[in-house]
């Protein structure tokens, strides 16, 4: 079934004009990396959930010198939209959304708590953002994009946005903070250091199409 459904989505791949496709499984199926690493897939980079369990005191937060953090709103939603954007952007070959789609993704769905998303001004510029979720009826939030302005970086302005986040969910009864990362980011290690640890990993696999004649 599994060499069935490639070949079907690889024809479909040529069929539709591409010359490349992409499969990402959890790391618990060896089964399935066998099979792809046998059909011609070569490994990608590799995503990590990260999750952290608070206990009863509230996460301290240690915010730089000459920062300032405070709830999202939403005359943030332009700046918030290009720094995340541009610090994205320096992965290799990522094509950036235009705003109304990212909006669309972030910030309108029901999820999307600005309450708990923190932002870091400078100066009263805005210099860093982190966007979190919070479902309803779930134990869990998550921190659904981090970053700092690529000219305030090293200074722990990130690390002082998360922790703002992990206090934000304490704050509403949640002890279960959860991420989504990946290599790419080089971030591992920030939310490693944070107190988070890897609940799951995933790498992305792809492989060169050869036209058919």
């Amino acid at each position: 079934m599994g060499s069935q459904l490639l070949e079907w989505s690889e024809a479909h791949a040529l069929a539709t004009g591409s010359d490349r496709v992409h499969q990402t499984v959890t790391d618990a199926n060896q089964a399935a990396h066998a099979l792809l690493q046998a059909r011609g897939y070569r490994p990608g980079h590799v995503a990590w959930v990260l999750e952290i369990q608070l206990g009863p005191e509230r996460p301290k937060v240690n915010i730089p010198p000459e920062i300032d953090i405070r709830p999202f709103q939403r005359a943030d939603a332009a700046d918030a939209y290009r720094l995340i954007e541009d610090a994205f952007n320096e992965w290799p070959g990522r094509s950036p959304p235009a705003f109304e789609r990212w909006a669309a993704h972030v910030l309108d769905p029901p999820a999307f708590a600005p309450g708990l998303s923190r932002v870091a001004c400078a100066g009263g510029h805005r210099v860093g953002g982190a966007l979190n979720l919070a479902y309803d009826e779930s134990p869990e939030g998550w921190v659904t994009q981090l970053a700092t302005k690529a000219t305030h970086r090293h200074r722990g302005i990130a690390r002082a946005l998360l922790r703002a986040s992990f206090a934000a969910f304490h704050d509403t009864g949640r002890r279960l903070v959860c991420l989504s990362t990946d290599s790419r980011t080089g971030a591992l290690g920030l939310y490693e250091g944070a107190g988070m640890r890897i609940r799951s990993s995933y790498t992305a696999r792809s492989k060169l199409l050869a036209p058919q004649s």
